[in-house]
């Protein structure tokens, strides 16, 4: 059933966009086979390819729609359009079937329901949603063009959730790829960014967490040159100077340790 309501709706939509004749689009008919598809989506019928498929389709059609009445800006069906559209990228469908103009708006979408899934902490969710969590922003950073101006905090987010997962599971591949996204989004950052200081922190952190696996001296080194950055990143009278002090002191003390072993009983411990 849906797979025939979608192969009916797509097919009205193809002739609608190949034909130039977006008014087939308008036709009762035609939107009422679209609810139908809507509601067979909605009534979970079918399987998760064919949800994807059939969101897609819908997605298109109330685009077509939005065009062919000639709304300026924003209208009820382009917005419904990207309602549609963002789970399909959500769940790693192809961005470059999306309408080109509601790319941007599409992937912010897919993101604002995927960064609602990040943990504040480690224990702060369960490890299955920690885990969807990652797997819907890796669709959404892969369909993000490079010039999207959230990108650096879709970024920060699945970065963040691999950190969490890791720490949990105490897993170096996941804190390496953490690493390579949360520095990945400090390069894309403007050096006067407002959270530049931050996704800085993040990094630090991040790096500091795989010296506590891994033991790696250049982990070290790397988070003293990370949380430093965060300083010379932060305003004088940030609030949270005080706290990226204490872990620059914890990286001083761990490093202190390392290359002299009587140097107390130094170790590093994230607070």
């Amino acid at each position: 059933m849906l797979d025939e309501l979608r192969q009916a709706v797509n097919a009205r939509v193809v002739r609608a966009f190949e034909g130039e004749q977006l008014d087939l689009l308008l036709e009762p008919e035609a939107l009422q086979e679209a609810e139908r598809l809507a509601q067979a989506i909605s009534e979970g019928a079918g399987g998760t390819a064919e949800h994807s498929s059939a969101r897609l389709v819908l997605g298109s059609f109330l685009w077509g729609r939005h065009l062919a009445l000639g709304s300026p800006g924003f209208s009820p069906d382009r917005d419904a359009a990207i309602s549609w559209l963002a789970p399909y990228v959500a769940a790693g469908g192809d961005p470059d079937a999306v309408p080109a103009p509601l790319l941007d708006e599409v992937v912010n979408a897919a993101a604002r329901t995927a960064s609602d899934l990040v943990p504040e902490s480690v224990d702060s969710h369960p490890p299955e949603v920690v885990d969807s969590a990652i797997t819907t922003l890796r669709h959404v950073v892969a369909a993000c063009p490079e010039a999207h101006p959230n990108l650096a905090a879709m970024l920060t987010n699945l970065g963040t959730a691999l950190k969490f997962r890791s720490e949990r599971t105490s897993s170096v591949p996941d804190v390496d790829e953490a690493i390579a996204f949360l520095r990945r989004a400090v390069e894309v950052t403007p050096a006067d960014h407002a959270m530049r200081a931050g996704r800085l922190f993040n990094l630090a952190i991040a790096i500091s967490h795989r010296f506590n696996l891994t033991h790696a001296d250049e982990d070290l080194d790397d988070s003293l040159k990370g949380f430093t950055d965060t300083l010379d990143a932060m305003a004088p009278d940030d609030p949270e100077r005080p706290a990226v002090h204490e872990y620059l002191g914890s990286v001083f003390r761990a490093r202190a340790a390392r290359r002299s072993p009587s140097f107390g009983q130094a170790a590093f411990v994230e607070r």
